[in-house]
Protein backbone atom coordinates (compact mmCIF):
# COMPACT_ATOMS: atom_id res chain seq x y z
CA UNK A 1 0.00 0.00 0.00
CA UNK A 2 1.45 3.37 -1.06
CA UNK A 3 -0.42 5.97 0.97
CA UNK A 4 0.25 9.69 0.57
CA UNK A 5 0.48 11.62 3.82
CA UNK A 6 -1.15 14.58 2.09
CA UNK A 7 -4.10 12.35 1.17
CA UNK A 8 -4.29 11.13 4.76
CA UNK A 9 -4.24 14.72 6.02
CA UNK A 10 -7.08 15.64 3.67
CA UNK A 11 -9.03 12.54 4.73
CA UNK A 12 -8.73 13.43 8.43
CA UNK A 13 -9.98 16.96 7.77
CA UNK A 14 -12.95 15.63 5.77
CA UNK A 15 -13.74 13.22 8.60
CA UNK A 16 -13.60 16.04 11.16
CA UNK A 17 -15.60 18.63 9.22
CA UNK A 18 -18.04 16.34 7.38
CA UNK A 19 -18.15 18.70 4.40
CA UNK A 20 -16.08 18.70 1.20
CA UNK A 21 -16.29 22.45 0.66
CA UNK A 22 -15.17 23.37 4.18
CA UNK A 23 -12.39 20.77 4.10
CA UNK A 24 -11.15 22.15 0.76
CA UNK A 25 -11.22 25.70 2.14
CA UNK A 26 -9.29 24.60 5.24
CA UNK A 27 -6.45 23.40 3.01
CA UNK A 28 -6.71 26.10 0.35
CA UNK A 29 -7.44 23.62 -2.45
CA UNK A 30 -10.39 23.03 -4.77
CA UNK A 31 -13.13 20.52 -4.06
CA UNK A 32 -12.05 18.73 -7.23
CA UNK A 33 -8.52 18.26 -5.82
CA UNK A 34 -9.97 16.97 -2.57
CA UNK A 35 -12.25 14.55 -4.42
CA UNK A 36 -9.29 13.19 -6.42
CA UNK A 37 -7.32 12.79 -3.19
CA UNK A 38 -10.16 10.79 -1.64
CA UNK A 39 -10.43 8.63 -4.75
CA UNK A 40 -6.71 7.83 -4.54
CA UNK A 41 -7.00 6.92 -0.89
CA UNK A 42 -10.03 4.70 -1.44
CA UNK A 43 -8.27 3.00 -4.36
CA UNK A 44 -5.15 2.34 -2.26
CA UNK A 45 -7.10 0.97 0.70
CA UNK A 46 -9.73 -0.84 -1.37
CA UNK A 47 -12.37 0.71 0.87
CA UNK A 48 -15.23 3.15 0.42
CA UNK A 49 -14.71 5.48 3.38
CA UNK A 50 -17.61 7.95 3.30
CA UNK A 51 -21.34 8.08 2.76
CA UNK A 52 -22.37 11.15 0.80
CA UNK A 53 -25.41 13.36 0.38
CA UNK A 54 -25.84 16.57 -1.56
CA UNK A 55 -24.92 18.64 1.52
CA UNK A 56 -22.47 16.62 3.60
CA UNK A 57 -20.29 13.54 3.95
CA UNK A 58 -19.85 11.17 6.89
CA UNK A 59 -17.72 8.17 7.72
CA UNK A 60 -19.23 4.77 7.05
CA UNK A 61 -18.27 1.64 9.01
CA UNK A 62 -15.06 1.18 6.98
CA UNK A 63 -14.17 4.85 7.39
CA UNK A 64 -14.68 4.72 11.15
CA UNK A 65 -12.40 1.68 11.34
CA UNK A 66 -9.75 3.34 9.15
CA UNK A 67 -9.73 6.78 10.77
CA UNK A 68 -7.88 5.65 13.94
CA UNK A 69 -5.16 4.03 11.81
CA UNK A 70 -4.95 7.19 9.72
CA UNK A 71 -4.53 9.35 12.82
CA UNK A 72 -1.74 7.11 14.08
CA UNK A 73 0.06 7.16 10.72
CA UNK A 74 -0.23 10.94 10.49
CA UNK A 75 0.98 11.41 14.08
CA UNK A 76 4.02 9.23 13.38
CA UNK A 77 4.70 11.26 10.23
CA UNK A 78 4.54 14.49 12.24
CA UNK A 79 6.91 12.95 14.80
CA UNK A 80 9.40 12.18 12.04
CA UNK A 81 9.22 15.72 10.67
CA UNK A 82 9.67 17.25 14.10
CA UNK A 83 12.58 14.98 14.96
CA UNK A 84 14.30 15.83 11.67
CA UNK A 85 13.83 19.52 12.37
CA UNK A 86 15.24 19.13 15.89
CA UNK A 87 18.30 17.34 14.55
CA UNK A 88 18.87 20.07 11.98
CA UNK A 89 18.47 22.99 14.37
CA UNK A 90 19.87 21.62 17.60
CA UNK A 91 18.26 23.46 20.48
CA UNK A 92 15.82 25.33 18.20
CA UNK A 93 12.35 24.08 17.36
CA UNK A 94 8.72 24.01 18.49
CA UNK A 95 7.56 22.08 21.55
CA UNK A 96 3.80 21.54 21.91
CA UNK A 97 2.76 21.13 25.54
CA UNK A 98 -0.66 20.55 27.07
CA UNK A 99 -1.54 21.43 30.66
CA UNK A 100 -4.55 21.68 32.93
CA UNK A 101 -5.28 24.79 34.95
CA UNK A 102 -3.62 23.21 38.00
CA UNK A 103 -0.51 21.81 36.31
CA UNK A 104 0.07 24.98 34.27
CA UNK A 105 0.94 27.10 37.30
CA UNK A 106 2.37 24.39 39.55
CA UNK A 107 4.57 22.43 37.13
CA UNK A 108 4.63 23.63 33.51
CA UNK A 109 5.36 27.32 34.13
CA UNK A 110 8.21 26.61 36.60
CA UNK A 111 9.67 24.03 34.20
CA UNK A 112 9.62 26.50 31.30
CA UNK A 113 11.10 29.21 33.51
CA UNK A 114 14.06 26.87 34.10
CA UNK A 115 14.32 25.56 30.52
CA UNK A 116 13.82 28.54 28.22
CA UNK A 117 16.90 30.58 29.25
CA UNK A 118 18.97 27.47 28.49
CA UNK A 119 17.35 27.09 25.05
CA UNK A 120 16.96 30.65 23.73
CA UNK A 121 15.81 29.47 20.28
CA UNK A 122 13.09 27.23 21.74
CA UNK A 123 9.50 28.04 20.83
CA UNK A 124 6.63 26.62 22.88
CA UNK A 125 3.01 26.20 21.90
CA UNK A 126 1.05 25.86 25.13
CA UNK A 127 -2.49 24.45 25.19
CA UNK A 128 -4.63 24.44 28.33
CA UNK A 129 -7.75 22.40 28.81
CA UNK A 130 -9.38 19.51 30.59
CA UNK A 131 -7.22 16.43 30.98
CA UNK A 132 -9.40 14.12 28.87
CA UNK A 133 -9.38 16.54 25.92
CA UNK A 134 -5.60 16.91 26.21
CA UNK A 135 -5.19 13.13 26.19
CA UNK A 136 -7.00 12.95 22.85
CA UNK A 137 -4.81 15.69 21.39
CA UNK A 138 -1.57 13.95 22.32
CA UNK A 139 -2.94 10.61 21.02
CA UNK A 140 -3.64 12.23 17.65
CA UNK A 141 -0.24 13.94 17.47
CA UNK A 142 -1.51 17.48 18.02
CA UNK A 143 0.55 17.77 21.21
CA UNK A 144 3.98 16.38 22.06
CA UNK A 145 3.57 16.16 25.83
CA UNK A 146 0.84 16.66 28.40
CA UNK A 147 1.06 17.19 32.14
CA UNK A 148 -2.26 16.25 33.70
CA UNK A 149 -3.83 14.11 36.42
CA UNK A 150 -4.91 10.51 35.89
CA UNK A 151 -7.00 8.49 38.33
CA UNK A 152 -6.44 4.92 37.13
CA UNK A 153 -3.39 2.84 36.37
CA UNK A 154 -2.86 4.21 32.85
CA UNK A 155 -4.45 5.91 29.83
CA UNK A 156 -4.94 3.86 26.67
CA UNK A 157 -2.42 4.60 23.88
CA UNK A 158 -0.32 6.87 26.10
CA UNK A 159 2.93 6.39 28.02
CA UNK A 160 3.19 8.19 31.33
CA UNK A 161 5.67 9.07 34.03
CA UNK A 162 4.23 9.70 37.49
CA UNK A 163 5.44 13.02 38.89
CA UNK A 164 3.46 13.25 42.12
CA UNK A 165 0.45 11.48 43.59
CA UNK A 166 -1.94 12.00 46.46
CA UNK A 167 -5.17 10.71 47.95
CA UNK A 168 -8.68 11.96 47.27
CA UNK A 169 -10.91 13.28 50.04
CA UNK A 170 -14.62 13.87 50.50
CA UNK A 171 -15.08 17.42 51.80
CA UNK A 172 -17.96 19.25 53.48
CA UNK A 173 -18.62 22.36 55.53
CA UNK A 174 -17.50 22.03 59.16
CA UNK A 175 -21.12 22.87 60.08
CA UNK A 176 -22.58 20.19 57.79
CA UNK A 177 -25.62 18.21 59.11
CA UNK A 178 -23.70 14.92 58.74
CA UNK A 179 -21.96 15.87 61.98
CA UNK A 180 -25.28 16.05 63.89
CA UNK A 181 -25.06 12.33 64.71
CA UNK A 182 -22.12 10.65 66.47
CA UNK A 183 -21.62 8.06 63.73
CA UNK A 184 -20.97 8.94 60.11
CA UNK A 185 -22.84 6.70 57.67
CA UNK A 186 -21.73 6.94 54.05
CA UNK A 187 -25.29 6.36 52.82
CA UNK A 188 -26.31 9.70 54.40
CA UNK A 189 -24.15 11.52 51.86
CA UNK A 190 -26.76 10.80 49.17
CA UNK A 191 -29.24 13.11 50.87
CA UNK A 192 -27.24 16.19 49.84
CA UNK A 193 -26.23 17.91 46.63
CA UNK A 194 -22.75 17.32 45.28
CA UNK A 195 -20.23 19.49 43.47
CA UNK A 196 -18.68 17.07 40.99
CA UNK A 197 -16.31 17.00 38.00
CA UNK A 198 -17.72 17.25 34.49
CA UNK A 199 -19.56 14.34 32.88
CA UNK A 200 -17.16 11.93 31.17
CA UNK A 201 -14.05 13.22 32.96
CA UNK A 202 -11.63 10.80 34.58
CA UNK A 203 -12.22 12.39 37.99
CA UNK A 204 -16.00 11.96 37.65
CA UNK A 205 -15.54 8.31 36.66
CA UNK A 206 -13.30 7.72 39.68
CA UNK A 207 -15.93 9.19 42.01
CA UNK A 208 -18.74 7.12 40.49
CA UNK A 209 -16.62 3.98 40.76
CA UNK A 210 -16.10 4.58 44.47
CA UNK A 211 -19.82 5.20 45.07
CA UNK A 212 -20.69 2.01 43.18
CA UNK A 213 -18.23 0.03 45.30
CA UNK A 214 -20.03 1.36 48.39
CA UNK A 215 -23.38 0.16 46.99
CA UNK A 216 -24.56 3.75 46.50
CA UNK A 217 -26.36 5.42 43.62
CA UNK A 218 -25.01 8.33 41.59
CA UNK A 219 -24.94 11.56 43.62
CA UNK A 220 -27.51 14.29 43.28
CA UNK A 221 -25.55 16.83 41.26
CA UNK A 222 -25.88 20.46 42.33
CA UNK A 223 -22.92 21.87 40.42
CA UNK A 224 -20.58 20.51 37.74
CA UNK A 225 -17.11 22.05 37.56
CA UNK A 226 -14.00 21.47 35.42
CA UNK A 227 -11.84 21.48 38.57
CA UNK A 228 -12.10 22.02 42.30
CA UNK A 229 -10.41 25.29 43.27
CA UNK A 230 -10.26 27.48 46.37
CA UNK A 231 -13.38 29.27 45.14
CA UNK A 232 -15.26 25.98 44.91
CA UNK A 233 -14.11 25.04 48.41
CA UNK A 234 -15.54 28.33 49.67
CA UNK A 235 -18.91 27.34 48.18
CA UNK A 236 -18.65 24.04 50.04
CA UNK A 237 -17.88 25.94 53.25
CA UNK A 238 -21.06 28.03 52.99
CA UNK A 239 -23.54 25.30 51.90
CA UNK A 240 -24.53 21.72 52.62
CA UNK A 241 -22.96 20.59 49.35
CA UNK A 242 -20.43 17.76 49.30
CA UNK A 243 -17.39 17.62 47.03
CA UNK A 244 -14.35 15.52 46.14
CA UNK A 245 -10.81 16.96 46.09
CA UNK A 246 -7.14 15.90 46.18
CA UNK A 247 -5.43 16.11 49.54
CA UNK A 248 -2.64 18.30 48.15
CA UNK A 249 -5.20 20.97 47.18
CA UNK A 250 -6.70 20.87 50.66
CA UNK A 251 -3.28 21.34 52.24
CA UNK A 252 -2.60 24.35 50.02
CA UNK A 253 -6.00 26.03 49.59
CA UNK A 254 -8.28 24.61 52.28
CA UNK A 255 -10.98 27.11 53.19
CA UNK A 256 -11.23 27.60 56.99
CA UNK A 257 -14.85 26.38 56.86
CA UNK A 258 -14.13 23.08 55.07
CA UNK A 259 -13.18 19.72 56.56
CA UNK A 260 -12.33 16.36 55.00
CA UNK A 261 -14.49 13.45 56.12
CA UNK A 262 -12.72 10.45 57.68
CA UNK A 263 -13.42 8.27 54.66
CA UNK A 264 -10.68 6.38 52.84
CA UNK A 265 -10.99 6.49 49.05
CA UNK A 266 -8.88 3.91 47.18
CA UNK A 267 -8.49 6.13 44.13
CA UNK A 268 -5.29 8.14 43.97
CA UNK A 269 -4.75 11.18 41.79
CA UNK A 270 -1.45 10.96 39.91
CA UNK A 271 0.02 13.99 38.18
CA UNK A 272 1.80 12.60 35.13
CA UNK A 273 3.92 13.56 32.16
CA UNK A 274 2.24 11.83 29.21
CA UNK A 275 3.28 11.17 25.62
CA UNK A 276 1.85 9.11 22.79
CA UNK A 277 2.68 5.44 23.22
CA UNK A 278 5.83 4.59 21.32
CA UNK A 279 6.48 8.19 20.23
CA UNK A 280 10.07 9.16 19.48
CA UNK A 281 11.36 11.58 22.10
CA UNK A 282 13.05 14.56 20.47
CA UNK A 283 15.85 16.47 22.22
CA UNK A 284 13.30 19.18 23.06
CA UNK A 285 10.98 16.69 24.72
CA UNK A 286 13.88 15.22 26.68
CA UNK A 287 14.91 18.73 27.73
CA UNK A 288 11.42 19.48 28.99
CA UNK A 289 11.35 16.22 30.96
CA UNK A 290 14.56 17.29 32.72
CA UNK A 291 13.04 20.73 33.37
CA UNK A 292 9.96 19.13 34.94
CA UNK A 293 12.17 17.11 37.27
CA UNK A 294 13.73 20.41 38.41
CA UNK A 295 10.31 21.98 38.90
CA UNK A 296 8.77 19.41 41.23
Amino acid sequence: MNLSFRDIEYFLTMAELGHMGRAAAAHGVTQSALSKSLSRLEKETGLTLFERSSRRIWLNASGRAFVDHARLLYAQYQDALQNTSALQTGAAGMLRIGATAITLDNIVAPALRWLMPKRPALKVSLTTGLSDALFEQVKHGDLDLVIAPIYGDSIADLDHKVLTQDTMKIVVSKHHPVFDTPTLHIAKLQAYGWIVPLVGSSARQALLQWLTEQGLNEPRVALEVPLVSRGILEIVASTDFISFAPESLLQRDMSPGVVALPIVLPQRRKLCLLSRKGAHWTPLMEGFRVAVDHAI
